[in-house]
């Protein structure tokens, strides 16, 4: 790979980022004499609220959600506002203060196999998204991150084995832009990339956590910059990326947990 084609592909990946908005739906089971909200904080589902909670997050009930691990049990998901892919240590910052906790977050919340992390990510320009997100493209996400999921020792087999749920269908041609399936475009003035295959289930820890989201985004930047530029990926230039991943070894450095 010549310096000029790494460049170009590093700069289109950076454009990709600058540009990326991104929101999570993290549901579990949460211990209510723990966390930040109480119950008449929970809104019924879709409900369309704002998000007044820390001003950063909103909860909705869940009928998909199974369990229960508290004395004082709510099966929930929570929700973030939207926000900047540079503003992901905000996103933590904000969760360590939600969940009462330090990293560890098995006394706030509890994951099963019921409980999805659906991940929201958008760009600026939308028309981008609507043009791109064919079958090809939203395989080569789900293929990639499962690929993540398999490679790095992070991955743990609960979160592997539910990588595809009922609810989170695998992808086929005929069902791209349908709802349920791991990998699908929604919205329509402001249509989003919705993956819904992954799930924290095995993730014990805020810095896990975080080394799930922060490495999700970036496979979505990479695939997303390799067919902005309309190239073939060699070899080469898939190492290149990989040498970027974030790993657990500087994970800690990285995020900013106070």
């Amino acid at each position: 790979m010549s310096k000029l084609n790494s460049k170009i592909f590093e700069n289109k990946i950076n454009l990709i980022k600058k540009n990326m908005t991104f929101g999570i739906e993290i549901e579990g089971n949460y211990n209510m004499d723990k966390v930040a909200f109480d119950q008449n904080d929970i809104e019924s589902y879709h409900s369309g609220g704002e998000f007044y909670i820390l001003d950063f997050f909103k909860v909705e009930n869940d009928s998909s959600i199974k369990g229960y691990f508290f004395d004082n049990n709510a099966g929930v998901e929570v929700i973030t506002k939207p926000i900047e892919y540079n503003d992901i240590n905000v996103l933590f910052s904000k969760l360590k203060e939600l969940l009462n906790i330090k990293d560890y977050m098995g006394g706030s919340i509890q994951f099963n196999s019921s409980t999805g992390a659906h991940m929201h990510i958008s760009l600026n320009n939308t028309h981008f998204i609507k043009k791109i997100c064919d079958y090809k493209v939203s395989k080569e996400i789900e293929t990639e991150i499962f690929k993540f999921l398999e490679n790095y020792s992070f991955a743990y087999s609960e979160v592997k084995n539910n990588f595809f749920r009922d609810y989170a269908k695998k992808l086929t041609p005929n069902n791209v832009e349908q709802r349920y399936v791991s990998i699908n475009t929604s919205g329509n003035n402001n249509p989003t990339i919705e993956i819904r295959s992954i799930n924290f289930n095995g993730v014990i820890s805020l810095i896990q956590m975080y080394f799930l989201v922060k490495n999700v985004l970036d496979i979505m930047a990479y695939v997303l910059a390799k067919y902005m530029i309309k190239n073939s990926i060699s070899k080469t230039q898939t190492l290149y990326i990989e040498k970027n991943i974030t790993t657990n070894k500087t994970i800690k450095e990285q995020i900013i947990i106070k």
